[in-house]
């Protein structure tokens, strides 16, 4: 039987209830793992800066993975461990297409959101992500994209073949060096889409493995617990991964173990705590 070593959290449909507050038993429940020497963790989709509070509730310490993983910092410090982003000439080229096609768009960047008129609309669906919300002129003129650390990622939203399009000319201008999604967005409705961009190789998965490498763990010794598309990378490494009861089906044929929690009653990450035996 494997002893496992680390427990590694979704936050927003996993840990977090719909007002980003960590539910009551799963905090418990990490409290009591690490009380018994396992080693608790996120790893999120969310800035640094909109996962630190949740990370002092449980008490994390080292790394976590932000940004789904383009983005590792040591949780206490907020010191980067790995950062992952499209900068220089790479930034240029991303900068260019957001130019021609003219999307909403919010560049995640410094551990904030620069955001300009077009994406106020949409300013609710990416708030979780981080309190640190700035408004500029023109998102395309920001000086974040001629800094050396570069963009950490960028979110897009607008009519589906100005995002289509989009989507086509990053892939072709830089295959190999940016990884895009986008997809529609159903709380919007329509014929409104979005997509994520960030840079390829980074993940979940490359995060999860460089918190276990950091703490002297295996990937086959953690346990993850997740919800959504995202955390997918990370249920293919894990030794064991729970699917929260409103995931999807396709996550949950992905996990090797499915919850009947969900995020509207909490205590998902408890639940599999207690299945993995981490907690009595």
């Amino acid at each position: 039987m494997t002893t496992y070593k680390i427990l590694a959290v979704d936050l927003d449909g996993t840990l977090l209830d719909r007002e980003g507050r960590v539910h009551a038993s799963d905090r418990e429940a990490l409290l009591e793992a690490k009380r018994r020497g396992v080693v608790v963790t996120i790893v999120t989709g969310r800035l640094y800066s909109g996962s630190v509070a949740a990370a002092q509730a449980i008490g994390v310490e080292g790394p976590m993975g932000c940004v789904d993983g383009s983005h590792v910092v040591d949780a206490t410090t907020g010191e980067d461990v790995a950062h992952h982003a499209l900068a220089g000439d790479h930034a240029d080229v991303l900068r260019d297409v957001v130019r021609e096609h003219a999307p909403a768009c919010f560049m995640f960047a410094h551990d904030e959101i620069v955001f300009d008129t077009p994406g106020e609309a949409y300013l609710p669906y990416v708030r979780t992500w981080s309190p640190r919300v700035v408004r500029h002129a023109r998102v395309s003129d920001h000086p974040h994209w001629d800094h050396p650390r570069g963009v950490s990622a960028l979110v897009g939203v607008a009519h589906r073949s100005s995002i289509q399009a989009a989507a086509k000319a990053i892939q072709e201008r830089l295959a190999g060096v940016a990884q895009v999604a986008a997809f529609p967005v159903e709380r919007v409705g329509g014929e409104t889409w979005g997509m994520v961009v960030r840079r390829a190789g980074s993940d979940k998965g490359t995060a999860l493995a460089r918190i276990a490498e950091h703490h002297g763990a295996t990937l086959a010794e953690t346990v993850v617990v997740g919800d959504w598309l995202n955390d997918l990378p990370m249920f293919r490494v894990a030794g064991r991964s729970f699917a929260m009861g409103q995931a999807p089906p396709n996550v949950k044929r992905a996990a090797t173990d499915q919850l009947t929690a969900d995020t509207t009653t909490g205590g998902g990450v408890a639940e599999a705590a207690r299945r993995a035996g981490l907690v009595p």
